[in-house]
């Protein structure tokens, strides 16, 4: 997932009209609907299987090598391995296109429902 894809903003209207669906999302459980690690900077790539670990995060993300402002020696913060986003939030701004999906996050990104 490395040509560049074509995305359309959604207006602000269509994201507030969007919401409520949003809001119907299950409040205790989810299931995974997507894994993007990023192995190096501007690459992403789609998951069938990832692995975590609890020093590294995303196996093959490049979270490890990044610095981070918000620790005083800019390295990585072990609070931030990870993104956790909703999916029918990204499904809102970026649509249906899986691929699209790919984009949300800044870090590696588990998308679930």
């Amino acid at each position: 997932m490395n040509e560049p894809i074509a995305v359309r903003h959604r207006s602000l209207d269509e994201i507030v009209e969007g919401l409520h669906v949003v809001r119907q999302s299950p409040q205790k459980v989810g299931t995974l609907a997507l894994a993007v690690r990023r192995p190096a900077a501007g690459l992403r790539e789609v998951l069938a299987q990832a692995e975590l670990d609890p020093e590294v995060g995303l196996v093959g993300d490049s979270w490890s090598q990044r610095p981070s402002s918000r620790t005083a020696d800019r390295s990585p913060h072990p609070d931030m391995q990870l993104n956790v986003i909703n999916s029918r939030f990204v499904e809102l701004i970026a649509g249906p296109d899986r691929e699209a999906w790919a984009l949300a996050g800044t870090s590696s990104t588990l998308i679930s429902t």
